[in-house]
């Protein structure tokens, strides 16, 4: 294979993998066409450039069926694949580049992408987090006539407005429903806001119907079940509820 053509093949081969540019290919300036005298100025022997001529259409491949950057593919291929035994610092350069701007605008369009629950409630002090999901506190509140600062201290004290937290007894999300609440009230995805926050409020809103509105009740109930303070008569004489009570209160009050 003569240098010309080993040239355009890595051109080729490279540069459409990596930014899908056909165009670049033709350029005499580019980081790939200083290949091969770079090879040749650093002795590699025959046997290694074949390799690395050998692991190209492989790298092809891998590209095209990856949900990564195709430069992110190749930098990672050709430092660690057993078949490419050199990397001519002009290609690493030029990918490791091409890989940075590659993910930097990803993260960047998952950012824009990202959905937003921000409503016309503000919350503020301890609950501030919960502004974050205030269109969602403010329709769960509408829905089930409920103060949005009940609702936001509830998730404030469950899960710190944390969507994915998820307890040692299988508590879920915002709101921590259990399976079994979250069957109980519709919801089919603990895990997604909208559904947590409209679930447990609707939940919240049984118990305050059960118990006669007082919300410190119908907080113990949310809490160790209607069925313990019925049977108690009252808030259960459980630590956990207990101290849950006076500080759902205390951030409600806030």
């Amino acid at each position: 294979m003569t240098i010309p053509n080993i040239r355009a093949f890595l051109d080729t081969a490279a540069i459409q993998t990596m930014t899908g540019d056909a165009e670049s290919a033709s350029s005499t300036n580019s980081a790939f066409s200083s290949l091969i005298s770079e090879v040749l100025s650093n002795n590699a022997s025959t046997s290694t450039l074949t390799n690395y001529l050998g692991a190209i259409p492989s790298l092809v491949n891998a590209s095209t069926s990856s949900t990564s950057s195709s430069a992110t593919t190749l930098l990672n291929a050709l430092s660690s694949s057993s078949a490419s035994t050199y990397m001519p610092p002009s290609l690493y350069t030029v990918l490791s580049e091409q890989a940075s701007k590659t993910e930097t605008t990803a993260a960047a369009k998952t950012t824009e992408a990202a959905p937003s629950y921000k409503g016309s409630v503000v919350f503020t002090g301890q609950l501030e987090g919960a502004n974050k999901y205030s269109a969602i506190i403010e329709k769960a509140a509408k829905e089930y006539d409920l103060d949005p600062k009940l609702i936001a201290a509830i998730m404030k004290q469950e899960s710190n407005f944390s969507s994915s937290v998820k307890s040692y007894a299988g508590a879920t999300g915002l709101m921590q429903l259990m399976p079994g609440t979250a069957k109980y009230v519709g919801v089919k995805n603990s895990l997604d806001p909208e559904q947590n926050i409209m679930g447990g409020a609707k939940y919240l809103r049984m118990m305050l119907d059960q118990f006669g509105g007082d919300v410190t009740t119908a907080l113990a109930a949310y809490n160790a079940g209607p069925g313990n303070v019925k049977k108690y008569g009252g808030v259960p004489p459980f630590k956990e509820t207990q101290n849950y009570v006076v500080k759902v209160n205390n951030y409600y009050k806030s």
